[in-house]
């Protein structure tokens, strides 16, 4: 598996869900993200939200 970078676009295959403020409830599996920045555990991640999302490296895999 290759390593993801900053500016790279992953998808996500594991189970991630997100609340959006207006209380609705979004599973995310499948989902192209733009990563923002990387660290050991999670990236910080942009899915089109208001503010960038964190999530697992092990849940995400690079797209060429």
């Amino acid at each position: 598996m290759r390593k993801i970078r900053k500016g790279d676009k992953a998808k996500i295959t594991g189970p991630v869900i997100v609340r959006r403020k207006n209380g609705t409830i979004e599973v995310l599996n499948g989902k192209i993200v733009l990563v923002t920045e990387v660290g050991c555990e999670k990236c910080r991640c942009d899915i089109g939200l208001q503010s960038p999302v964190l999530i697992p490296i092990s849940h995400l895999s690079r797209v060429a």
